[in-house]
């Protein structure tokens, strides 16, 4: 009798540490936040820019999760850099530049209102 108490009392132990809520990283960041953003990505379109070939592409599909419900978005500065990784005595790393500054306006709401 008393392994069969121990064996439901640890059932259901598991059972509610199991039923918690997910651990995300932006419920973190924005839990307890009065003001402030956060800018995760949805999707990415190609591993990497090859800055080499004029025709490469790579896209991002973002989504603004703002404390104040939209507020706070005047406007979201893009900036790309390049760090040079290839091991032959020359760093040819760039700083960042800013290439485009996206208004307010030209985002639209997502499926979860965001």
């Amino acid at each position: 009798m008393k392994k069969i108490s121990l064996l439901i009392l640890a059932a259901l132990t598991v059972f509610f540490v199991g039923c918690e809520a997910d651990d995300k990283i932006v419920d973190q960041v924005i839990d307890g936040t009065a003001t402030g953003a956060a800018l995760r990505t949805l999707n990415r379109e190609g591993v990497s820019y090859n800055a080499t070939d004029v025709t490469s592409a790579f896209s991002v599909t973002m989504e603004l999760q703002d404390a104040s419900e939209g507020e706070l978005l005047e406007s979201l500065d893009i900036y790309v850099s390049f760090t040079d990784n290839f091991d032959d005595g020359v760093d040819n790393t760039k700083a960042d530049v800013l290439i485009a500054t996206v208004p307010a306006s030209g985002f639209t709401q997502s499926s979860r209102g965001l």
